[in-house]
């Protein structure tokens, strides 16, 4: 158990991150694909992913590496904005750099490509923390981070596995969502080496129910997080991607799932009238009718809750009715 006192100074600079660092989700993102199964669900972003990190040498191996060195790499990515030149700095390490190269293998297939989703879930990660904050102050904002953080007579206590004493030292606590993060928040602090005061950080996770990955869409712009609730996520995703017309093959290669999956969904959208598919030579052309674009349309505002375990605590924190 982490415990972290604070004094007056810190309690006032109790803070939300300025920027969100790609680098910082990617080492999360790293963790989780180490933890989770092997096979995901197609189309997923891990099935995706996982794919794509098939041509690195040890793959699980150079994972766990990555991962057990999070207290020493989260500091050094935090604040680094510009990621190919801070995964090059000379005066790393030199036991970082093969850690580094799965991050930026991480980074390249996972984060990128997902960045405008991320940053979307992001966004309302900190609407809720801030309306928790308004609304029932300091104490009730930390402890709505996730389960294992409590806030007692001016300490806060983090159930993260650590046994330490943290003194802010009037620098406060800057707190960060991941979308990657899916269990408890985690407690980073580190000093610079330079004599100044140190820096903490509270990571918590979007969702702790492990939901928020599976809200993640290539561009959220086309797949309203509703329809997705309402098709399926890849159904709905197929849908969405047909508005410009698409063949079957085109389609497996856009979403990263097979063509079979593909037919088996155009299958239940053309039967609902959402589609038409028509044939040309050896391939089949599909695209969205009428009332398939009406849907898309229909469902374009995003859905302030996604998880079906987060809706009803999160009314709880807010004073509303679950």
């Amino acid at each position: 158990m982490s415990t972290v006192r604070f004094t007056p100074d810190d309690i006032a600079r109790i803070r939300f991150s300025s920027a969100t660092y790609p680098a910082v989700e990617a080492f999360f993102a790293a963790e989780l694909l180490h933890r989770l199964p092997y096979r995901p669900r197609p189309g997923s972003w891990t099935h995706y992913v996982r794919r794509r990190l098939a041509t690195v040498p040890n793959v699980q191996a150079a994972l766990e590496r990555t991962v057990s060195l999070g207290g020493e790499l989260v500091p050094l990515l935090y604040g680094n904005g510009d990621w190919e030149q801070a995964r090059v700095v000379t005066q790393w390490p030199k036991r970082l750099h093969g850690p580094m190269e799965v991050l930026s293998e991480v980074l390249r297939s996972g984060i990128h490509r997902y960045w405008p989703s991320v940053r979307r879930l992001h966004s309302r990660a900190y609407r809720a923390a801030r309306r928790v904050s308004a609304e029932r102050g300091v104490a009730a904002l930390l402890e709505s981070t996730g389960e294992g953080v409590r806030w007692s007579s001016g300490s806060l206590f983090v159930d993260d596995g650590e046994e330490r004493e943290v003194f802010c030292e009037g620098q406060g606590l800057v707190l960060t969502p991941s979308v990657f993060l899916t269990d408890r928040p985690r407690l980073f602090t580190w000093r610079k080496g330079d004599g100044r005061p140190p820096r903490c950080l509270l990571v918590f996770p979007v969702c702790p129910h492990g939901q928020a990955v599976n809200a993640l869409t290539v561009d959220s712009a086309e797949v309203p997080e509703a329809l997705c609730r309402l098709l399926g996520r890849t159904r709905a995703a197929v849908l969405a991607s047909l508005t410009q017309g698409c063949s079957t093959l085109g389609l497996s290669r856009k979403l990263h799932i097979s063509a079979t999956t593909v037919s088996e969904h155009t299958s239940v959208l053309r039967s609902s009238g959402l589609i038409t598919t028509t044939r040309a030579s050896n391939s089949v052309r599909h695209l969205t009718t009428a009332l398939g674009t009406t849907l898309l349309n229909a469902t374009a505002q995003p859905q302030e809750m996604w998880c079906a375990k987060c809706e009803p605590q999160a009314g709880q924190l807010l004073g509303r009715p679950a």
